[in-house]
């Protein structure tokens, strides 16, 4: 074990091997006490604390503090890839080729599929106190996706409370691409409260509607008049979300959406470069936001492009920042 000081990475073997291999964790903190948990399995945040308005450190991810756990779960608190969401029944064309995914969720393939990002054993290729950097290499036709994909993310926590993960990622062939993080977060913290005192804002005047299995049916749908317009905030109540919300369009990081919880004071803004933002309740335990381009894009021509050049190198940023306000 190394043991490090305030303010270094700290990594562990803890006493499991997955997939044959070992499984550290890390730690990242910054000035103002908050500091973020995360495990080579899957690229994953497995706890996030900030302060709450009386100065408690409060946990707002919820789920296991220990990779092990995650196993029967590996989504949650994940890098998600190759292709967050769902692709209609597992197929897409491409450069004249049709491409058969992961069948893993009903009919369709979700997440990546059973060789999604989330399940595999990461690369630490940097660190220092305040990021760190994890790569996965993807084989060609691995999950079905063509190209061998090499795949970035870094995780960096700020002095000014914001924890930003970057994606990079390249490939030899022509393929498809949709990178996000299925963190679940609840700003109650491990009160035993659920979500629906939290207020939520997304802006977003449009989501894309979606059939009995979840795969979106092309169109657009306004928000306005129904569940889904929180233009301005609202509590989520018990209602139930798993819905891609479209964000504005415009160049670099740009407002998607805000939650606060009036339990804890705490108050999360998420920006984002990605076009779209999926919001789900689960079982009203925990929320996420998972900022990514829009389910089933390779087969939606109306959708934001998903495909990725061999030429091309993949970029996105997304940025979750943490304050403490009485007057949101």
């Amino acid at each position: 074990m190394i043991v490090a000081l305030l303010f270094q990475v700290k990594a562990q073997t803890e006493e499991i091997k997955i997939h044959g291999e070992s499984v550290y964790t890390y730690t990242l903190r910054n000035e103002s006490q908050m500091n973020i948990r995360l495990s080579n399995y899957g690229a994953r945040i497995l706890s996030l604390y900030v302060l709450d308005k009386n100065g408690n450190s409060i946990n707002v991810i919820k789920g296991p503090e220990k990779a092990a756990d995650y196993e029967k779960n590996p989504t949650a608190g994940a890098t998600i890839g190759r292709y967050a969401n769902r692709i209609a029944k597992g197929l897409f064309v491409l450069d004249g080729i049709q491409y058969q995914l992961d069948i893993n969720n009903g009919n369709n393939s979700l997440h990546g599929g059973f060789s999604g990002f989330a399940d595999k054993i990461w690369k630490v290729i940097e660190q220092d106190s305040h990021h760190i950097r994890f790569s996965y290499r993807s084989a060609d036709r691995e999950g079905g996706f063509p190209g061998d994909l090499y795949v970035e993310v870094t995780y960096t926590l700020n002095s000014q409370n914001e924890l930003e993960i970057a994606y990079k990622a390249t490939t030899d062939k022509n393929t498809v691409i949709n990178l996000t993080n299925h963190a679940y977060f609840n700003l109650n913290g491990q009160s035993g409260q659920d979500i629906s005192n939290t207020e939520v804002r997304i802006h977003a005047d449009y989501i894309t509607p979606v059939d009995k299995e979840l795969i979106p049916t092309g169109d657009l749908l306004n928000v306005t008049n129904t569940v889904y317009d929180f233009r301005r905030r609202k509590a989520i109540k018990k209602n139930s979300y798993d819905h891609n919300f479209v964000l504005k369009q415009q160049e670099g990081l740009k407002l998607a959406a805000e939650a606060y919880s009036p339990l804890t004071g705490i108050l999360m803004t998420v920006h984002t470069e990605e076009p779209g933002v999926q919001f789900y309740t689960g079982n009203f335990s925990a929320f996420c936001f998972e900022t990514q381009h829009f389910p089933d894009s390779p087969n939606q021509g109306s959708f934001p492009s998903t495909v990725l050049k061999k030429d091309q190198t993949f970029h996105s940023k997304t940025v979750y920042k943490f304050g403490i306000t009485d007057s949101y």
